[in-house]
């Protein structure tokens, strides 16, 4: 009889959690959730949204948050548009068609560079702009698609293999969606440093960047530390790495160095001429 009402109260307990189950089943919902990062010239930049099934009373907990900056090819196409303007306003045509030319290459529709650059001469595409040239798109999760700024963009905002070819050697680099990096090896078995890395990447305008700093970098680079304002931030490991940091715009720049034989505190007029080069 004890053995009977045991198992009696199991069925019990087994029916009462699959009701629950169910019943928890019943109230769950499906919301998006995550980060997209959108260019103010009307493209994706990156999107990590995703959707998940979540309890019904949680899901005002969900919801996508947007970011609005400036990509790092229309930070060109706004430099190289500026320049040409300049150009133009001295009647200078010659320099500003190499210009406009860029800008068009980049993003026919940006500003006026089109129109200014066919009254010169040139032949602008048909179609076609920063959004979908180039790189191409990444899907997430979601089934939605993000669009890359197009090859080099992050890259070109890198010293080149060219200009440091004097005292380096490029021994890689890669670029993903947000930043972009190359490795350098000294050329000269005096130089003080072996290897130099440059990175950029994309922080945001609404990422505080001195805040950033002392979260991801401070702590690191503690040492020998010295500023310029708030824009630029220079220490050291204290036994053989150097780092060269600041903001532009949305973006953030890196130098590290490794010293060959310690003291990383001498490889900061180092790293401030290659930021020269930037």
């Amino acid at each position: 009889m004890y053995r009977r009402s045991r198992t009696v109260l199991a069925l019990l307990l087994a029916a009462l959690l699959g009701l629950t189950a169910l019943s928890c089943g019943s109230n769950e919902v499906r919301v998006r959730t995550g980060l997209k990062v959108l260019c103010k010239y009307n493209h994706v930049i990156d999107d990590t949204t995703r959707y998940v099934s979540v309890d019904g009373a949680q899901a005002k907990r969900y919801s996508v948050r947007e970011e609005t900056t400036v990509c790092a090819a229309h930070l060109r196409a706004q430099r190289l548009y500026t320049q040409a303007q300049q150009a133009l306003s001295k009647g200078n045509k010659t320099k500003a068609k190499p210009l406009l030319a860029q800008v068009v290459a980049i993003d026919p529709a940006f500003q006026n560079a089109a129109k200014q650059y066919r009254s010169l001469g040139g032949k602008v595409p048909a179609k076609g702009s920063v959004a979908n040239t180039g790189g191409g798109g990444s899907s997430n999760s979601s089934g939605s698609s993000s669009q890359q700024a197009p090859a080099g963009s992050y890259l070109s905002r890198l010293p080149s293999a060219k200009k440091m070819s004097s005292s380096y050697t490029l021994v890689s680099e890669n670029q993903d969606v947000l930043s972009a990096t190359r490795l350098f090896a000294a050329r000269r078995s005096s130089s003080s440093v072996r290897l130099l890395t440059a990175n950029v990447m994309l922080l945001g305008k609404k990422t505080s960047f001195v805040a950033w700093y002392k979260r991801t970098l401070k702590v690191r680079f503690s040492t020998n530390a010295t500023s310029r304002g708030s824009n630029y931030f220079f220490g050291t490991d204290g036994r053989k790495l150097a780092n060269l940091c600041w903001q532009e715009g949305p973006l953030v720049f890196q130098l590290e160095a490794e010293a060959k034989r310690g003291k990383p505190s001498s490889l900061s007029t180092e790293l401030w001429r290659v930021a020269r080069l930037m």
